[in-house]
């Protein structure tokens, strides 16, 4: 089980929001996280990309890497 980017934001997603939601998942607030119950993973699912930048137009660059949004992912590293 676990949470997607998608089912909650769509296209409204950035850094600051996959950080709140990682945490909530370790939040033990209640007296168990969700990933005490069972929250495998948090994941995030689409525009992560920066479109339109990469090679031919696309988001990949000549290698076929994805292009990282800097505006809305400042530090994909962290993320990870």
């Amino acid at each position: 089980m676990g949470w997607r980017s998608w089912n909650c934001y769509h296209a409204n997603i950035d850094q600051e929001k996959m950080t709140i939601a990682a945490n909530a998942m370790v939040n033990k607030s209640r007296g168990v996280s969700l990933l005490e119950a069972g929250f495998e993973n948090c994941g995030l699912d689409d525009y992560y990309q920066a479109c339109g930048t990469g090679a031919n137009g696309s988001f990949h660059n000549a290698s076929g890497y994805p292009l990282i949004d800097p505006e809305k992912f400042p530090d994909m590293k962290a993320m990870t």
